[in-house]
């Protein structure tokens, strides 16, 4: 999962959104974009812990593609450890099965 949201946000900003998402879990990437270049708003917003934080400009485009794919390969990397650990569980468990079964047929014959 990445979030990706404006710092203007309907009733809400950006950085109070940030807050209840790191609440809730502190694993979840955000982006969060802005209009606003004002240095106090990058100020507060590092100052609060957001990494990833960039203005709206065409400049800015190449750095968010790259920290889009960035985050996202650590979200496809960790889901592949996962997996790996799924499936090293799943042949122990094989394994252990095949050892019982040919236990079992070796007491009966």
């Amino acid at each position: 999962m990445l979030i990706i949201l404006d710092y203007w946000l309907p009733g809400i900003n950006g950085l109070e959104t940030f807050k209840k998402i790191k609440k809730y879990n502190p694993k979840i990437p955000v982006v969060i974009l802005t209009h606003d270049h004002s240095r106090e708003t990058a100020v507060r917003l590092l100052n609060e812990g957001v990494k990833n934080y960039f203005n709206k400009e065409k400049e800015s485009v190449p750095k968010i593609k790259e920290i889009i794919n960035l985050e996202l390969f650590k979200i496809t990397e960790a889901e592949e450890k996962q997996i790996f650990k799924i499936k090293a569980v799943v042949c122990f468990l094989c394994l252990i099965a095949l050892i019982t079964v040919v236990f079992y047929v070796y007491q009966f014959w």
